[in-house]
């Protein structure tokens, strides 16, 4: 079963926050809009995204509206694709996708 994706809009500043699971973030790294929160197992826990509607291409009205997300991630070689996905309630469905570099 997938774990559940939290999802806290603040219009105000226009950012969004999605947490998902339980575990507890121990680092975060900022990647321009984005800050990707890691669990002490490089798991990743959450998202902020600054600039949220710009990053979206929707407007701020339509981010008070989220009836659920998700986050899908994948990982090929020396790089990581963390996709934040939200379904409106108008079930439109929309995307934004923050390429993270992987270091050894």
């Amino acid at each position: 079963m997938a774990e559940k994706t939290l999802v806290d809009y603040d219009e105000n500043n226009d950012d969004l926050f999605l947490k998902r699971g339980s575990e507890k973030y121990e680092a975060s790294m900022e990647i321009g809009d984005f800050i990707v929160d890691f669990s002490k197992n490089d798991k990743i826990v959450g998202i902020e995204i600054i600039n949220a509607s710009k990053n979206f291409g929707v407007a701020k009205a339509l981010l008070k509206s989220v009836k659920s997300a998700s986050l899908a991630v994948t990982q090929r070689n020396q790089a990581m694709m963390v996709t934040a996905i939200l379904v409106l309630e108008n079930d439109q469905e929309i995307r934004t996708a923050i390429p993270i570099a992987i270091k050894n």
